[in-house]
């Protein structure tokens, strides 16, 4: 028990990568670098769109967990999981509740579903190489991309 409280940081990440098949470290470390880049894509596109009701509160959550995804606290990896499952349920609902035409709120759940569906292929499971560079390209071509192209497109006009 004392061993348990007198633990460094140090300690607890190697604890921690030891628990882990190496697949499975890289898909989480991977995940944090996601979410963290995330958090950044919305400030920036908050900054650039001057957007005024930027989620800071889900940000500060998901900058949290990244830190910790990227440590490879299992805690983090439960929760993540858990936060990824209820935004897949509530985020679009919002979405669709909130936004009217519909097709405008299909377009805006375009960069939901690049980061839902990266989140679940890394975090489920035993990712191989394979799954994670999908996460990446999921990642990266609808999250990324939409983003993307919201900036050009307000920096262009």
């Amino acid at each position: 028990m004392f061993e348990r409280i007198t633990q460094t940081e140090a300690d607890k990440d190697r604890e921690a990568a030891q628990l882990r098949s190496p697949d499975k470290a890289a898909a989480l470390q991977l995940a944090a670098i996601l979410l963290f880049s995330n958090v950044l894509l919305t400030v920036v596109l908050a900054i650039v769109l001057k957007v005024t009701n930027v989620p800071i509160i889900s940000m500060v959550i998901s900058l949290g967990l990244a830190y910790y995804l990227f440590k490879l606290r299992p805690r983090a990896e439960a929760l993540a999981l858990g936060l990824t499952i209820l935004g897949a349920i509530t985020q679009p609902l919002l979405l669709f509740l909130n936004i009217k035409p519909l097709a405008a709120a299909a377009i805006q759940a375009i960069p939901l579903a690049g980061t839902i569906g990266a989140m679940f292929l890394l975090l489920l499971g035993e990712p191989t190489r394979k799954r994670r560079a999908v996460a990446i390209a999921l990642f990266a071509i609808l999250t990324c991309g939409f983003y993307g192209f919201a900036i050009l497109d307000r920096l262009m006009k």
